[in-house]
């Protein structure tokens, strides 16, 4: 939040800003800049290779989000970059990624991601490592599934550092944002994110209904708008807030966002949409005992000390 704060602050000289404070807030700024124009460099070659290959990409979040709603990259930093491609062009996507020096844990990760059709994450290291999600569809909270065909009906054509891209409507995005936020534990970037997004870019009211629906997202746009209202003093038309009202949720939905013990009843979503017992007992294998049979661990830690933090996680939400 530094980058923001700062020039949030600097546009307002009566908060009495510190010369200590600025000067730790413009610390953060410059880093910030570094790290995006660094990053820049790595995304232009990305987008050069997809584009000489003609596979068509789709840039989420960040990149959408520093562009378009910050109005500078250097204020919204991204860890990562989220790449979607079309399902028939994920494996030539991976070749590609591959060929430019990125690379991705072998074994259960992988595994896992593909049966959960979650992103499978590659990483290119040197001075700066670079992290590349690459999804073939959208999934949040173990329940909601934006199938590629919904999200490439509603692409957008544009343009990022003289490359061809596309991204999300503002409609779609604004979604995203929404579940991407509910899945996240309600972090304070992700609440600018959309109160930005929503005073910077502002979706058509009408057509947010109608892609929720399409999605079936409109039980998380009921809950962050309740939200926004109760901690943020934003309220949609009331036209909006009433169809979202009259809206009945499945049994699950209410669980899996805003429940106790929601990671469970995710757990227990996960479980239900896979095909058949082998899949879920294959399924639970990788996530509660990633290892393999031979006794070496997956993860960097041992296993012992996995399923310690795992059990200490599982605590943490249960006190909650």
């Amino acid at each position: 939040m530094g980058p923001w704060l700062y020039k949030s602050l600097r546009m307002h000289p009566s908060a009495g800003l510190s010369s200590a404070l600025e000067e730790s807030l413009h610390e953060d700024y410059r880093a910030s800049a570094v790290t995006c124009m660094s990053g820049e460099v790595f995304l232009k070659r990305l987008l050069d290779r997809f584009n000489a290959r003609q596979i068509p990409v789709l840039l989420l979040k960040g990149a959408y989000l520093g562009t378009f709603v910050y109005k500078d990259p250097a204020l919204r930093p991204m860890s990562d970059v989220d790449l979607l491609v079309r399902p028939e062009d994920f494996d030539r996507s991976r070749q590609e990624l591959v060929e430019l020096g990125y690379g991705f844990e072998q074994g259960r990760d992988e595994e896992y991601s593909r049966l959960w059709e979650l992103p499978v994450v590659y990483t290119k290291q040197g001075h700066r490592s670079h992290i590349v999600d690459l999804h073939s569809s959208l999934r949040s909270m173990d329940y909601y599934l934006f199938p590629s065909s919904a999200l490439w009906n509603d692409a957008v054509s544009g343009e990022l550092h003289g490359r061809k891209v596309f991204y999300l409507s503002p409609e779609m995005n604004f979604i995203h944002l929404c579940v991407h936020n509910l899945n996240h534990a309600d972090l304070l970037r992700d609440w600018i994110d959309l109160l930005l997004f929503l005073g910077t870019v502002g979706p058509d009211w009408n057509r947010l209904l109608e892609r929720g629906r399409l999605v079936g997202a409109l039980r998380p746009l009921f809950w962050i708008f309740c939200d926004l209202k109760a901690h943020w003093n934003f309220s949609p038309p009331s036209p909006v807030t009433s169809q979202l009202a009259s809206y009945v949720p499945d049994r699950l939905e209410d669980r899996v966002i805003r429940h106790r013990f929601r990671y469970g009843w995710r757990l227990y979503a996960r479980l239900k949409s896979l095909d058949g017992w082998g899949s879920r007992l294959r399924y639970l294998r990788l996530k509660l005992v990633p290892w393999v049979p031979d006794g070496s661990a997956c993860h960097e830690l041992p296993w012992w000390s996995y399923l310690r933090d795992r059990l200490g996680l599982f605590l943490h939400f249960w006190k909650r």
